[in-house]
């Protein structure tokens, strides 16, 4: 993988200068040809010192953009020029999330005032030297460009052939990739449209029917943004660990969040759906029928978000919701919660509060002096880390302490996750955006107290479970009437019902079939990681498996060129269930996506 990315920058570095070379010579011609023939030697000299100026800055400019794109792919997995990039800049709360921090600035603005002085002493020196022995050594550079673009273009391709598990990963990461390597492009891969209404996913018509919920309770959803499943330990999280030990508490042995990323993992706790219904879900403003089903029954709605949500590509994650507030903090966070539940005591209503926690997420430096434990070991470490998740079991204490009262009473449910983890130099890489699936990145806590019920000790601890099981559980305790069969509106199963099958989890991959990203598919006993190729007759996936493990990540021994995929059953239950909520669009999909399985 090294080679292939050094090979791709020397052909994108040496190719783009090629043709910026060919620019110059195009421009420098054409102005030969207009200028008078007696040009001013003053006027000359000060029109090339504006030129070179200005491509300085140029240049300084695109390094700066650079390091930018690194930070934007590193957290959000898409690149500088699929995104709002001035939106993060000017908002504050995103550049907390994206971890620019104010130092991080000082220092980027040091080094670029720097880079542009090196430079203008660089093209001074080079003007110079190019005038040597008759432009001889600026001949044998433009020379030695133009070789390294099918040199480059070589060595990236025999490193990329050697690539076998992570392929689509690692030519997404490639900036200008699909452009510059003259490769169809991955947006969109696979167009898909919502399948609504009877045979999909429900549609609230206005004034329409919706079940009716016996039990109206409360509910709390805490979220702490980037938890990861293992952190749930004593000496870090003892209070998530005390409310866990509740007798009304499910706690699952190992629980999936539905994509790596936070607005992934946030649709679906919101919508009870897989992450291949994201993109177009959003696009298409869906309603999020479990919300709707709760308005319906008399609920008021709030997003309480210390950690923002990226508007892409709709705000209709925050749209979902009667109310939506943005603390600067934790702290207000809670203040705000406490607030709210006051005010629903008072006038009687029931509701529903999502509150999304910013600690512990990147650039981990919300933990307070109480609960910096662990030495810090430089900004971006586990150690850091561990204090933040100190920092967030406590947030759950205060947040749990608001509404404690009322879960005792059996009048409010409460709900302890995470969005996604966070890997942190664990496979050798850090952050959570790239499409890999170890279970730093993807395995969450899931902590869910439904008081007032008598669990049964399978049913408290569930071997596996996903997002998507969440809502299918909550109406079945808040008495939905009449009952409407989890899989006509999720994904998931309700965890208080008898299992009918093997249990299953499905993890995409960002933008999934929107872009060519990878997924993860576990059942109960191992990890399948894949990514889709093509859609064969009736609509059946082309799935390429590129790495087995077991749910401790541990490498399966399995050929993979000879595995089948009909003999496991988690992919025909995916087959038979994938477009349940989505349909393609074969005018929008490239016909090479359709031309069916590879074999």
């Amino acid at each position: 993988m090294v080679s292939a990315f050094d090979g791709y920058a020397l052909y994108a570095v040496s190719l783009v200068a090629v043709v910026a070379l060919g620019a110059l010579v195009v421009a420098r011609t054409a102005m030969r040809r207009v200028e008078a023939p007696a040009s001013d030697p003053p006027t000359a000299t000060r029109r090339n010192v504006a030129l070179t100026t200005v491509l300085a800055v140029v240049l300084t400019t695109a390094v700066v953009l650079t390091y930018v794109e690194v930070l934007i792919f590193q957290d959000y997995g898409v690149h500088l020029y699929e995104f709002d990039v001035l939106g993060i800049l000017t908002t504050a709360a995103l550049r907390r999330d994206l971890g620019i921090q104010p130092t991080e600035v000082a220092r980027v603005v040091t080094a670029a005032l720097a880079l542009f002085g090196a430079e203008l002493l660089l093209f001074a020196v080079a003007h110079r030297l190019a005038r040597w022995r008759g432009g001889t050594l600026a001949r044998a550079c433009a020379a030695s460009l133009v070789i390294a673009v099918p040199g480059g273009f070589l060595l990236f391709r025999t490193g990329e052939a050697a690539i076998i598990t992570e392929r689509a990963e690692f030519a997404g990461a490639l900036p200008l990739g699909a452009s510059l390597l003259w490769r169809s492009t991955t947006r969109p891969y696979i167009a898909v449209e919502p399948r609504l209404g009877p045979g999909g996913y429900p549609v609230l018509a206005a004034g329409g029917a919706a079940p009716r919920l016996a039990r109206k309770r409360n509910i709390v959803f805490f979220v702490a943004d980037g938890l990861r499943g293992d952190m749930i330990r004593p000496a870090l999280t003892p209070n998530l660990l005390d409310f866990a030990a509740r007798a009304d508490v499910i706690r699952s042995a190992q629980h999936f969040s539905t994509g790596h990323v936070s607005e992934s993992g946030v649709f679906g706790l919101l919508y009870g759906v897989d992450g291949q219904a994201f993109h177009s879900f959003l696009q298409a403003r869906v309603a999020a029928y479990p919300l709707e089903v709760l308005k319906r029954n008399g609920y008021h709605t709030l997003l309480l978000a210390s950690s923002r949500l990226n508007p892409y590509p709709s705000d209709q994650l925050i749209s979902v919701f009667d109310e939506v507030a943005y603390p600067a903090t934790d702290d207000e966070a809670v203040s705000a919660l406490a607030r709210y539940v006051t005010a629903r005591r008072a006038d009687g209503k029931p509701y529903f509060v999502f509150v999304f926690f910013y600690t512990p997420h990147y650039p981990f430096t919300s933990a307070k002096a109480a609960f910096r434990r662990l030495p810090p070991r430089g900004a971006a470490t586990k150690s850091n880390y561990m204090n933040d998740v100190l920092q967030a079991d406590d947030y759950f204490r205060q947040a749990f302490e608001v509404v404690r009262g009322d879960y005792d009473a059996a009048r409010t449910v409460v709900l302890a996750t995470s969005d996604h983890g966070e890997e942190i130099r664990d496979h050798g890489t850090f952050g959570h955006a790239s499409a890999t699936f170890w279970n730093e990145k993807i395995e969450v806590p899931f902590l869910l107290g439904l008081p007032g019920v008598k669990l049964a000790p399978l049913v408290r601890t569930p071997a596996l479970t996903s997002h998507v099981d969440l809502w299918p559980t909550l109406f079945d305790y808040l008495g939905a009437e009449p009952r409407v069969d989890p899989h006509r509106y999720s994904d998931g199963r309700s965890l208080l019902a008898a299992p009918t099958g093997a249990p299953r989890a499905l993890v995409t991959g960002r933008f999934f079939p929107y872009a060519d990203r990878p997924s993860v598919l576990v059942d109960g006993s191992r990890k399948y990681w894949f990514r889709v190729s093509g859609i064969g007759p009736g609509d059946r996936l082309c799935a390429e498996i590129s790495r087995v493990t077991d749910l401790d990540d541990r490498p399966v021994a399995v050929d993979l060129s000879t595995i089948s995929l009909a003999a496991i059953p988690a992919f025909d239950s995916l087959q038979a269930t994938f477009w349940r909520f989505i349909q393609p669009v074969v005018a929008r999909t490239p016909r090479s996506i359709r031309a069916g399985c590879r074999s």
